[in-house]
């Protein structure tokens, strides 16, 4: 099941794909929980079943630009950076012992065909593929249904 998060005349709302095109999950079912990734989320695996019947219907063609960050609203994003070899030689670095963690503003999400605007104080920008993981709940041990993954972009601006 593909879901998307897409910016429509209502605001950001959560889609899945249908057959053709995007069906709004909220609007579909007449639940207004489920129209945001987040309160999808909570509602577990109804919401996940009834997104799931969605599929078979007609929806909306979208156009690129009106693709949202795969979570739109994280509470918090964390990262760890350096966490290869490669990644560190690449950059003239040591090889550390465990990876940098740092933290990312909420700011900081696109969405996945956003351009990536390079900030006027850097001349070096570069392009990094992350792997995003949405938890509902506790994610010490995530299952299927609590855990879900997305790929999302990072640009990256360096000064060194």
């Amino acid at each position: 099941m593909r879901l998307a998060t897409i910016i429509t005349a209502d605001g950001p709302r959560l889609q899945v794909r249908a057959r053709s095109g995007y069906v709004d999950v909220g609007a579909a079912t007449g639940d207004p929980r489920l129209a945001s990734l987040r309160s999808f989320l909570e509602a577990g695996p109804e919401a996940i079943e009834a997104a799931r019947g969605l599929r078979a219907g007609e929806g909306v063609e979208y156009q690129q630009k009106d693709f949202a960050p795969a979570v739109p609203e994280p509470e918090r994003i964390l990262c760890l950076g350096v966490n290869y070899t490669e990644h560190a030689l690449e950059g003239g670095r040591a090889v550390p012992t465990w990876p940098e963690a740092f933290v990312r503003g909420r700011e900081s999400a696109l969405g996945p065909y956003a351009d990536l605007p390079r900030p006027a104080l850097s001349e070096k920008f570069d392009f990094e593929g992350e792997l995003g993981i949405c938890g509902t709940g506790s994610v010490r041990r995530p299952s299927g249904r609590r855990a879900r993954t997305s790929m999302r972009r990072c640009p990256s601006a360096q000064r060194w």
